[in-house]
């Protein structure tokens, strides 16, 4: 009744008014006590993920979350709760993401009030984060060790009966084995028989039936007339088919369990984002490591635009910081020297040395990319019940015509017919095929450095019919300049530019900080501005230090420039300009060559138009070619393309941001950078771009897969129905032939994913650079 009223008075029942069976029993107010650690300060800082002065983030496991009804009343919290912000549920793992005001409420009040409505938080605190997860794989394993024992010992004891052995000179010995039977099945029936039995009571609470209504109907007809007979003391009963039925169940939905587990697992801890960053070794030097190879105290540089990727401590004066990729709220946070930055955020200032504190969370940069899409949709979980409920109606019906035929001629063969009908037909084969599909499909990749945000961008890449690639950075890989044309630098004055080069990440700016080793040098830098796509600029122990286009610098446009220049200004006085050569990545022309057999193909680019001398052995794969162009007009462009066509977006993540963002896919890419955009779909080392065309074929290909799996399913369902219904398979081989329809979609699914990739790919990805 509690629930009941805070759920009215919030006007939260209009879900309930149409799915009344929905709904979990709330915890006692004793138990709710127990969340009174929350208010220590400490212990609330271990749990969240983000905190400012208005707006903090925490994630909580909620074991109880099971259905649409569930997702509904959680993404509404804040209609309980003025301080909540936003929630976000993440139904596969049972997460809510949660966005609060700690001004207006805090965790314990939000802890308090999810156990309220009957969603108590698994609290895991960093020293006992796997607890939870060892303390369920050792129910698993206890669970199959119970039944085991029981199923091999009712089969020892039915070993006579087995043989065809003669027990009537002593029939007191063969009740002892039938009475022992069933005393040992009880411990089995109510085990492993309850998760099913659970399953087919909450179906029919809301009113749904579900795959596991069929499975507890058969154990319980089963357990039912086995009792009978050997109570009677007509027959021995199938106990050992019961028992047979329960185990092998348990096997094959513990092996999907731990298939779905590994490949979570791989997605999101394993494969780690093609990114670097700067680390600053004890002499002062730099060093391009992989953000996987972040260690606590480990010393960083940020340059400007850098997403943060673990937890640090600012070791700056001060520092602008943007935290629209971890709260949605673009207004930027100053954070002051000692002060913590929050992995995730995008620093807006100059380079800025940070102390790591925590080595890099590789889960939550992907919650964080993924935090706009959710991986499963209300409509795909609705569409996941229906068929189950179909499925188990039909099944159903079917079951008890096969029990009426048979039951007036052949009262043992409509037993088994009743029995192995509900048994050995699953959708959940049929439900798997996509699921590990994608699921191997995005392991794979990802161990050829292409990192997809999730299944739904694969979908998409098969409708693509036009790419757009960006020059610099994109089409072009190491950039060095090839000479410098004005007025000679002093050595001083080449350490000024490459300080402020280090400051961006372009890849102008990275060959530019090469000039000397900036890092040995210690350089006062104030009034820092970059403008996105056009220079930087900023004061350098007094000497005010520009670089970037020639409409940044001031000079007049002169399209007679030939190339790709980054002009120099010193205290306000032009010195020149280095001059930049193409060097195309390896295998480009091979690669545009395909994609332009079936896709047409566009070019981008903000360099000048003379530039375009520079691509001439490109233009015959071109459609469409564009310079000079802003952020802005990239944008536009796509915006005008998807008109008709279906667009892909390749660029570096710098001056694309708002392109990857508007196509249909968006490409970024990396070369041993951390100039992650969020905006993007994909994510791929700048070595694997030759690999662009295989992947469109491995997107096309894995629609062929499911369908395949799919049809072994079918063909699996209907061959199986059809010796069930005749009644000539036994209850314990329809159970051990259920688990095998599973295990070997899962491992048809990964074996014919393994072969997609490897034909296409043809190359062993240990070969790839790290």
């Amino acid at each position: 009744m509690g629930v009941y009223k805070l759920l009215y008075n919030s006007d939260l029942c209009a879900y309930y008014n149409e799915h009344t069976a929905a709904g979990q029993p709330p915890l006692s107010a004793e138990k709710i006590k127990k969340f009174a650690f929350l208010d220590d300060p400490a212990a609330a800082l271990e749990l969240l993920k983000f905190s400012s002065v208005d707006h903090a983030v925490v994630e909580w496991h909620l074991p109880q979350m099971h259905c649409a009804s569930c997702v509904w009343l959680l993404e509404h919290l804040q209609r309980l709760d003025p301080g909540i912000k936003q929630t976000r549920v993440h139904f596969i793992d049972r997460n809510l993401t949660v966005h609060f005001d700690p001004t207006q409420t805090n965790l314990r009040q939000i802890a308090t009030l999810l156990s309220e409505i009957g969603y108590e938080p698994h609290l895991e605190l960093s020293t006992h984060q796997r607890t939870s997860k060892s303390a369920s794989s050792r129910r698993q394993w206890l669970i199959l060790v119970v039944i085991g024992f029981c199923f091999g010992n009712i089969m020892l004891l039915s070993l006579p009966e087995y043989l065809g052995l003669n027990l009537a000179h002593d029939q007191r010995l063969g009740y002892l084995f039938r009475y022992l039977s069933l005393m040992i099945s009880i411990p089995a029936l109510l085990i492993g028989g309850k998760s099913f039995f659970q399953n087919a009571w909450q179906s029919l609470r809301k009113k749904e039936l579900h795959i596991d209504l069929g499975i507890a109907l058969s154990i319980c007809l089963t357990f039912s007339r086995s009792t009978y007979e050997i109570i009677s003391g007509i027959g021995s009963g199938y106990l050992d088919s019961m028992t047979g039925i329960l185990f092998f169940m348990h096997i094959g939905r513990f092996f999907q369990d731990k298939t779905h587990d590994r490949v979570h697992f791989d997605l999101h801890y394993k494969h780690f984002f093609p990114l670097h960053v700067q680390r600053i070794k004890p002499k002062g030097e730099l060093e391009s490591i992989a953000i996987q190879k972040i260690a606590k105290n480990d010393l960083l540089e940020i340059a400007c635009q850098e997403i943060i990727p673990a937890d640090s401590i600012c070791l700056c004066d001060h520092t602008e910081i943007d935290y629209s990729f971890v709260t949605g709220e673009s207004a930027p946070v100053l954070v002051h020297r000692n002060e913590l930055i929050y992995a995730g955020g995008r620093n807006l200032s100059q380079a800025i040395q940070v102390q790591a504190i925590k080595s890099v969370d590789q889960s939550y940069l992907t919650q964080l990319w993924n935090k706009d899409k959710k991986e499963i949709s209300k409509t795909e979980y609705s569409f996941g019940n229906k068929l189950g409920t179909y499925f188990t109606i039909v099944l159903l019906a079917i079951s008890l015509s096969a029990f009426a035929y048979w039951y007036p001629t052949d009262t043992s063969r409509a037993w088994h017919a009743l029995t192995t009908v509900l048994i050995v037909a699953c959708p959940c084969a049929l439900l798997l095929s996509t699921t590990f599909t994608q699921g191997a499909l995005l392991r794979h990749l990802a161990s050829y450095h292409i990192f997809l945000k999730n299944a739904n961008a694969l979908d998409r890449i098969r409708s693509i019919n036009y790419v757009v690639l960006d020059k610099t950075g994109t089409i072009t890989g190491h950039h060095e300049y090839h000479t410098f044309v004005g007025v000679p630098l002093s050595d001083e004055e080449k350490t000024l530019i490459a300080l402020l080069a280090r400051q961006s990440n372009h890849p102008y700016s990275r060959a530019l900080s090469r000039l000397t080793n900036s890092a040995l040098y210690a350089g006062q830098i104030t009034h820092f501005k970059q403008e996105i796509g056009k220079g930087l600029s900023a004061f350098i122990n007094g000497t005010y230090v520009k670089i970037g286009s020639v409409g940044f610098i001031g000079l007049p446009y002169n399209n007679a420039h030939a190339g790709s220049r980054v002009y120099i200004q010193i205290n306000d006085i032009h010195r020149g300009y280095f001059q930049f050569e193409h060097q195309f990545r390896q295998g480009l022309k091979i690669t545009l060559a395909e994609l332009s057999k079936d896709k047409e193909l566009g070019l981008l680019s903000g360099d000048n138009a003379s530039a375009q001398q520079g691509i001439t052995q490109l233009m015959p794969y071109l459609q469409m070619i564009k310079f000079q162009q802003t952020p802005q007009q990239k944008l536009d462009s796509i915006r005008d393309l998807q008109r008709t066509k279906k667009v892909m977006m390749i660029g570096d993540g710098l001056n694309d941001a708002g392109a990857l963002a508007q196509s249909d896919i968006g490409i970024a890419i990396s070369d041993r950078s951390n100039h992650f955009s969020p905006a993007c779909d994909v994510l791929m080392a700048g070595d694997s771009f030759h690999l662009l065309p295989q992947l469109f074929r491995v997107a096309k290909g894995s629609r062929h897969i499911i369908y395949a799996s799919f049809s072994l399913s079918l063909i699996y369902n209907m061959v199986g129905l059809y010796f069930a219904i005749q009644g000539q398979m036994s209850p314990m081989i329809a159970a051990i032939l259920m688990p095998v329809s599973s295990i070997s979609i899962i491992l048809f699914t990964h074996a014919a994913s393994w072969m997609l990739c490897k034909v296409n790919f043809k190359t062993d990805p240990s070969h790839l650079p790290s």
